[in-house]
């Protein structure tokens, strides 16, 4: 259940990018290629992640993105200051 939610707490945030880069051209003087072109490439681009995330989801691949069947957080901090600051004031004593 808990993968399903983050699922969707993802795919809103996608949405919200998406609309984020879709307001951003209407409203900015672009010349006239680059509008279409940009959104094409953010439609592409949320289209990708987001069957990315569903493949992920099902366990049929995992490139990269939070595995969504591990639950919220877990392992988010894994690692990560075991030898960041080891090494850090080594040299300053």
């Amino acid at each position: 259940m808990a993968a399903l939610i983050t699922l969707l707490v993802y795919l809103v945030v996608l949405g919200l990018v998406l609309w984020l880069v879709f307001y951003l051209v209407d409203h900015l003087p672009l010349a006239s290629p680059f509008p279409q072109l940009i959104r094409t490439l953010a439609v592409v681009i949320v289209v990708v992640i987001a069957i990315m995330l569903l493949l992920d989801l099902v366990g049929a691949v995992s490139v990269g993105v939070p595995r969504l069947g591990s639950g919220l957080g877990s392992g988010l901090g894994s690692g990560l200051g075991s030898g960041l600051g080891s090494g850090l004031g080594s040299g300053l004593r």
